[in-house]
């Protein structure tokens, strides 16, 4: 059962992967599926426009991106050898990776997923040791590696927006993004604002705009 699950970073995961198991049961008619964080701001409008696009141009590829894997694209990123600092918490010994780098992977904080490609690697995954880098494994290991689809980086993708970022950037900067991590909480207040279809954006400092949402 899902309840008993330990809620940790180290189970992420084994969570996705629930998460794709209740998809498939419970989903018949899904085409795409977004696995996106909670700090994350993401347009709506660029999202419906890549997926029309895909649908689109894909279909004579593979079904119209059935076998989609998009999102930030990581290349030759090698595994975190110490676990203190910043990126302690990707902290990966040669027990549990022992090679030099990781296959390429598209990034945790949003990735799109067709419905082949879900099924492709959830079923995979049964096979196969896990690993707590559930982005490195879902798209990279499994996703790239072990099944060989292809990842497809979006344009337009923050995928580490500083903190000074929130004072001095505008409502125009993010509305032009496909998406951006690590928005500060008044941001994701603004999501609904900043998405709605009559949106007009301002070259005010975002800290102003987002006090008006």
């Amino acid at each position: 059962m899902i309840d008993s699950l330990l809620d940790s970073y180290l189970n992420m995961t084994v969570k996705v992967l629930r998460m794709f198991k209740w998809i498939q049961t419970n989903c018949p008619r899904l085409k795409f599926l977004l696995k996106v964080d909670d700090d994350v701001h993401l347009n709506l409008h660029k999202l419906f426009q890549y997926l029309n696009q895909v649908s689109t141009a894909g279909a004579d590829d593979d079904g119209g991106g059935e076998n989609l894997i998009a999102g930030y694209h990581y290349q030759d990123m090698a595994p975190v050898r110490t676990v203190s600092g910043p990126y302690g918490k990707w902290f990966a010994p040669k027990q549990v990776w022992p090679e030099d780098r990781y296959p390429d992977f598209i990034g945790g904080p949003a990735y799109l997923l067709g419905v082949e490609a879900v099924r492709k690697i959830y079923t995979q995954s049964l096979s196969a040791p896990l690993l707590h880098l559930e982005d490195v494994f879902v798209t990279g290991v499994i996703g790239n590696a072990a099944l060989g689809l292809q990842l497809s980086p979006i344009p337009g993708i923050e995928i580490y927006w500083p903190a000074a970022a929130h004072f001095f950037s505008s409502s125009c900067f993010v509305q032009e993004k496909f998406l951006i991590h690590s928005v500060s909480p008044q941001t994701i207040r603004c999501w609904k604002s900043f998405n709605t279809k009559d949106f007009k954006c301002s070259n005010w400092p975002l800290f102003i705009s987002t006090m008006l949402c």
